[in-house]
């Protein structure tokens, strides 16, 4: 929630904010004088009220063109939006642009590492424009995507039903990164331990997130097999059926198979997507 020192600052600089405008020493010092009479702390600058507002701009500029092509708008997710921001902010540290990060990760590596409690399928696009304001960023940002054919095709997928962006300013310039999401169902549930005994029982519950029909939804547990002399892998599959409570849905099972990794997929009909989720069962101790 914005504070009121924000939106003082806002109706100030204006909803459309400042990416790297040089000011004069006097705006500087009227600036910095008027945080600290509004309790804004240091960190807090034009820019990072501009990189809220860019985002914003670019949400409505991709949803008119959905609106136009007769597809539902997207819905921002703060998951979504923290994924896009993390990779802005790798691109300005390491210095890189592109879709594969430093470590090589790509956008759906990165989403099932880094929150598993969000199912679904997600992709990127991603600019790097230079602006002093947002609106003419926006448009340079908007144009430039339109141009590239996939692009163009992500905005408009009646597939993708979220979405995440991510500003990060750079120097005379701005990172922008779009992470579209074909999201199925979110964990409302804390996530379980990495590791688990054999024979325990998990339960976990998720909002369902699609339009398609609920009687679609398959899930699936993974379980390991483990043979003498080697690791344990995935070699078993066991059908799941998910109990509905309004909008959410309860996965049960219990880690019965033995020592080793479990896991699940979670999809639609015959296209099933990791349900992000990886458990070690490990036996009992003194077993």
């Amino acid at each position: 929630m914005e504070t009121r020192a924000e939106n003082t600052l806002k109706l100030i600089y204006g909803q459309s904010g400042i990416f790297g405008t040089r000011m004069s020493l006097p705006s500087r010092t009227y600036l910095f004088l008027l945080c600290l009479a509004l309790g804004l702390p240091a960190g807090v600058r034009a820019q990072e009220l501009a990189a809220d507002s860019l985002a914003t701009l670019l949400l409505g500029q991709i949803n008119a063109r959905r609106t136009a092509a007769g597809v539902a708008p997207l819905e921002r997710h703060p998951l979504l939006d923290e994924l896009a921001r993390s990779h802005s902010a790798n691109m300005r540290e390491y210095r890189f642009f592109g879709l594969i990060d430093q470590n090589g990760e790509d956008p759906q590596q990165r989403k099932d590492y880094d929150y598993p409690e969000i199912v679904g399928s997600v992709g990127m696009a991603i600019a790097f424009e230079y602006g002093s304001r947002a609106a003419p960023v926006c448009q340079k940002v908007m144009a430039a995507w339109t141009e590239k054919g996939k692009h163009r095709k992500n905005m408009t997928d009646p597939g993708h039903n979220y979405i995440g962006l991510g500003v990060e300013p750079y120097l005379d310039g701005v990172y922008v990164t779009v992470a579209y999401g074909a999201l199925l169902a979110e964990l409302v549930t804390s996530l379980p331990p990495d590791t688990v005994l054999v024979g325990d029982s998990l339960s976990l519950i998720y909002r369902y997130l699609s339009s398609a029909p609920r009687n679609m939804l398959r899930v699936a547990l993974l379980y390991p097999y483990p043979r003498p002399g080697r690791q344990a892998k995935y070699v078993g599959v066991a059908n799941l059926t998910p109990s509905w409570y309004d909008q959410y849905f309860r996965i049960g099972f219990r880690c019965s198979y033995g020592p080793g990794r479990y896991s699940f997929l979670i999809g639609m009909g015959r296209e099933m997507t990791s349900g992000g989720l990886l458990l070690q069962a490990v036996p009992p101790p003194g077993q």
